[in-house]
């Protein structure tokens, strides 16, 4: 099996105080080194090395935050069922992210 080492991350889970003292700084595969992350994305969730959810709460308002820019900037003159057809889909194909 080939390991493309670009897209490898690697993440220590947990606390830092629990690690045990012999783990090697870096870890390499073959003679490329795979870098070392506190948080990484995987399928639209954000993973830190704390397990805490701060950052993929920071990152899902973001997004919603953005949608409500969006719906905000909608005319006045557009009717309510227009503008809830707009806001609706905007958040059905933003949901999929």
């Amino acid at each position: 099996m080939n390991v493309n080492t670009r897209k490898t991350k690697e993440i220590v889970l947990g606390p830092s105080c629990n690690l045990p003292c012999n783990l090697p700084n870096q870890l390499n595969i073959g003679n490329q080194t795979v870098d070392k992350v506190a948080q990484y994305k995987v399928l639209g969730v954000t993973v830190s090395q704390s397990l805490k959810w701060n950052k993929h709460v920071v990152n899902i308002c973001s997004k919603l935050n953005k949608q409500l820019y969006f719906v905000k900037q909608l005319p006045v003159q557009v009717c309510d069922k227009t503008c809830r057809g707009v806001c609706m889909s905007c958040m059905a194909l933003k949901s999929d992210c």
